[in-house]
């Protein structure tokens, strides 16, 4: 009888390979990139809030020490909500088939954009005023889950080039300087103030981004390990299965003689026996 054993896997034998370590399947890829859509609704209504409050009630604002803006949360709004529409409309034409390649340039696309508004919201808010430049972190984490390291990588250099680009245009007096707080509390960008704020800032995020993207490699990593785990207990429960078939075959034939021999015996010479 031929025995069963779990071989280790070799270059000739080995299952499909599992999806690489550092990428998201494309079904996967897709459901998130749909989620990122979802969230931007969110921003939507936010920027729309604060437009609102700043149309009926500036006093409000006024009390916590902010400059009632004029029209551009409703810009901002109106343009990011757009912007939406279009991926929504690009998103619904793929699906869990589609080539992982198509789905990532979506995901692009729409980090791109993001990194951009919220640039132009930053230059709006006062790039060293408040703690808006850390949205940039979300976009990098989100890279990292997306992504492999050298790609959130790419966000994470985008980010520091955009916010950095900002700070220093302002400091050579080529980008007007804007704040969204009252004149006294407003941080004018110096040269001392991007050595001591903007440059620790990228540096947060750069840790940030290191972290977040081991661990989500790690992961990832981890996932395959599982899944091709997973790929031997499959192959090997089938092949128990079919040795067991073989098994039975085998002793179907010896078993049907001895019966019916012992059929033969009971029906000629059971009384003789």
């Amino acid at each position: 009888m031929s025995t069963f054993r779990l071989e280790p896997e070799t270059a000739e034998s080995a299952p499909p390979q599992a999806p690489e370590s550092n990428r998201l399947d494309s079904a996967v890829l897709l459901h998130d990139a749909r989620w990122f859509t979802q969230i931007r609704w969110v921003v939507v209504a936010v920027f729309a809030w604060f437009g609102a409050m700043a149309r009926w009630f500036p006093g409000a604002l006024l009390a916590m020490g902010i400059v009632p803006p004029s029209r551009w949360p409703w810009i901002l709004a109106g343009t990011v909500a757009l912007v939406n529409l279009v991926n929504l409309g690009w998103l619904r034409r793929l699906s869990s088939q589609t080539a992982r390649s198509h789905v990532e340039v979506n995901i692009w696309f729409q980090i791109v954009e993001d990194l951009l508004a919220l640039t132009v919201l930053v230059s709006l808010v006062g790039p060293l005023d408040t703690i808006i430049p850390f949205a940039y972190v979300f976009h990098i984490a989100l890279a990292c889950i997306f992504f492999g390291r050298r790609e959130s990588f790419i966000v994470m250099l985008l980010s520091a080039l955009l916010f950095l680009s900002l700070v220093a245009l302002e400091i050579v007096g080529i980008l007007p300087h804007h704040s969204i707080l009252s004149q006294g509390a407003s941080m004018w960008p110096t040269p001392l103030s991007f050595m001591t704020t903007a440059m620790p800032t990228v540096f947060v995020w750069f840790v940030i981004w290191y972290l977040v993207s081991t661990i989500s490699g790690a992961l990832r990593q981890r996932d395959r390990e599982l899944y091709m785990a997973n790929k031997s207990l499959r192959r090997a429960d089938e092949e128990k299965n079919l040795q067991v078939l073989r098994v039975t075959h085998d002793l179907r034939a010896p078993f049907v003689s001895i019966e019916m021999n012992i059929q033969l015996l009971r029906s000629s010479y059971w009384n003789e026996m």
